[in-house]
């Protein structure tokens, strides 16, 4: 086993009495579990995986082809576009991670147009009309705003 995993980096610690047998078998219950994970941890190709993730096609539910949304006219003068890089990026009714409403969804290779910016989120519009806020690093390339 590899220096500090699995059986190795298990530190036994005494159970005192006070707390029961109970107590002291739930322990070595979950000692044994962290082990036995500890084994397939390392026996699991984490590289192969990723590479079998990277080569595999995506499955799409009932025959339905993913077509990235695009806009159909050109952009407004002023309007910056862009392409989302990653999938399920989430539209917020605000510019913060928690707390604001969710608006909708954006996928990889939709087309975006960007308004504004504030500490780190876009304000943009979808080719849906649907406008709201995304972290700036999930488009591909950067805005020049």
């Amino acid at each position: 086993m590899a220096p500090g995993r699995g059986a190795a980096a298990t530190l036994r610690v005494p159970v005192p009495a006070v707390l029961g047998a109970a107590t002291a078998a739930v322990v070595d219950e979950t000692m044994a579990i962290q082990e036995e994970l500890a084994a397939v941890d390392e026996d699991a190709p984490l590289e192969q995986t990723r590479r079998a993730m990277q080569n595999s096609k995506p499955i799409v539910a009932s025959g339905a082809t993913a077509v990235a949304r695009t806009f159909q006219k050109p952009p407004r003068k002023g309007v910056e576009r862009a392409r989302v890089g990653y999938r399920r990026v989430r539209i917020g009714s605000e510019p913060v991670d928690v707390g604001s409403t969710e608006l909708g969804r954006l996928d990889r290779g939709d087309e975006i147009e960007i308004l504004g910016s504030h500490e780190g989120f876009l304000r943009i519009r979808t080719p849906d009309d649907i406008t709201g806020w995304i972290l700036r690093h999930m488009i591909v390339g950067s805005p020049s705003s």
